[in-house]
């Protein structure tokens, strides 16, 4: 793992008056996500991130298995990251999924394209995660 100065200032998504400008992640995908992350900001500015809650970080190392199973995470290996749980959650599939929407599709487009594949592709749930390893 290594600590990363992210471009600007995540919210926080359960407190959204605290901000996170720094975070964990696997030295392998650092590069990839900060780059992505810079190419979201380019696309959409801080105002728009914002209204559309592209901002609200909702985690990334975590050191934990996946629920329900004996395997870890990839929070645990640090290549996996979550914006705006609450719409985008777990079980919630498009198109009921916030990020399912056609205002998000770019976003999924940027992440994917800098190797942080997007759940909602992968398995079509879970639309708040975006990884960086296949399964």
């Amino acid at each position: 793992l290594v600590i990363i100065d992210l471009p600007f200032s995540l919210r926080i998504d359960w407190n959204l008056r605290q901000k996170v400008s720094r975070i964990s992640v696997h030295k392998r995908a650092s590069a990839q996500l900060k780059k992505a992350l810079i190419e979201v900001h380019d696309h959409y500015g801080m105002t728009r991130m914002q209204e559309l809650g592209i901002d609200r970080y909702a985690g990334c190392y975590n050191h934990r298995k996946m629920r329900g199973s004996n395997s870890w995470s990839m929070h645990a290996y640090g290549c996996a990251i979550d914006f705006y749980a609450e719409p985008n959650g777990l079980r919630t599939k498009c198109p009921d999924a916030l990020f399912c929407g056609a205002e998000y599709k770019d976003f999924l487009d940027i992440m994917e394209a800098n190797e942080w594949l997007p759940a909602i592709r992968l398995w079509g749930k879970d639309a708040m995660h975006f990884q960086r390893a296949k399964l």
